[in-house]
């Protein structure tokens, strides 16, 4: 009976931590947003990281554990920062920031193939189900035109004409994120199977990722000082940064310990889907970002095809480390 108590005790705290993420992860694609109102793309990528590295060096600390950094981290950490500065990018720049992040998310594809000859990890039938999928989604998405009614030619009247906007590119930037966040993937579970703590790797990719958006900041802006666009709510933006990057840090944390506890690494990351659905959701009540059908079948595509990927039996090659 102690054994089942237990074990029940177990389960109930690794989905009360999964149920955590999704709301994590649109909680920062949705701040995220609106700190972008009012924050050049740089200027948030560059600070947003840097609060959350004071937070988990904090974390560190304040749990005896020593911060150090091995060339893995190192590598992971410049991916890392290359993945955060294209996010960003993209969620400024997408029709909705849920769409942005339903197409940085189809890196797990990308993730699950290199671990099967990196570290010998199992790929079956479902997870190839899942992958293609996924692929459907995200070229529904990327390949979408947006139908725009606009006010007739002849000013006073009714008459309304139906225009087809030509297909943007703003989707680049989420899929090249997607595959530099492949990259700090690998390096994470290369460095937990060598025994370098999680929240140690995390901080330390950090450090390297903040020091990548600073140079990419001062190449820019010429400048590291936080810049403000025009007609900018200046204490808003700093608010919502900071509740990003502090939503950043806990993310990490929950992660890493849902993912320890579940029976199965791959169900708290098919949890963590979640959020781009409430994400996309929140953004047509907040910003008035609308979408068309063919945007909705991508994004439900993309989680339902990630939820089959990482869900495998034999899971491990799609896990993250975030």
């Amino acid at each position: 009976m102690g054994i089942v108590l237990s074990q029940y005790s177990i389960m109930k705290e690794w989905l009360l931590l999964s149920f955590l993420l999704p709301l994590f992860s649109a909680g920062y694609t949705l701040l995220t947003k609106i700190a972008l109102h009012s924050l050049t793309p740089p200027s948030f990528s560059m600070y947003s990281l840097v609060i959350a590295l004071v937070i988990l060096s904090s974390y560190n600390v304040m749990n005896g554990k020593k911060i150090r950094v091995t060339p893995l981290s190192f590598v992971g950490g410049l991916a890392f920062g290359f993945a955060i500065m294209g996010l960003t990018t993209g969620i400024n720049e997408a029709p909705n920031p849920g769409l942005a992040a339903a197409i940085y998310r189809t890196q797990t594809i990308l993730t699950a193939i290199a671990s099967v000859f990196l570290f010998g990890k199992d790929l079956d039938l479902q997870g190839i189900v899942g992958m293609v999928i996924t692929l459907a989604g995200a070229y529904l998405i990327a390949t979408d035109k947006k139908d725009i009614v606009e006010t007739g030619i002849h000013p006073g009247t009714a008459k309304a004409e139906k225009r087809v906007l030509n297909r943007d590119n703003w989707f680049i930037y989420p899929a090249l994120a997607g595959v530099a966040l492949t990259v700090k993937d690998l390096t994470g579970m290369e460095s937990l199977q060598t025994g370098m703590p999680a929240s140690i790797f995390a901080t330390s990719q950090l450090l390297f990722a903040a020091v990548v958006a600073a140079i990419h900041k001062y190449y820019v802006d010429g400048t590291l000082t936080l810049e403000f666009k025009k007609n900018a709510h200046e204490k808003e933006a700093v608010t919502t940064m900071t509740g990003a990057a502090i939503i950043n840090s806990a993310w990490v944390v929950v992660a890493i310990a849902a993912m320890t506890m579940a029976p199965n690494p791959g169900y708290s990351k098919a949890l963590t889907m979640g959020g781009i659905i409430i994400s996309t959701i929140a953004s047509r009540f907040m910003f008035g970002d609308k979408l068309d059908s063919r945007s909705y079948g991508g994004i439900a595509a993309i989680v339902a095809g990630t939820a089959i990927l990482v869900a495998q039996k034999k899971t491990g090659s799609s896990s993250s480390t975030i």
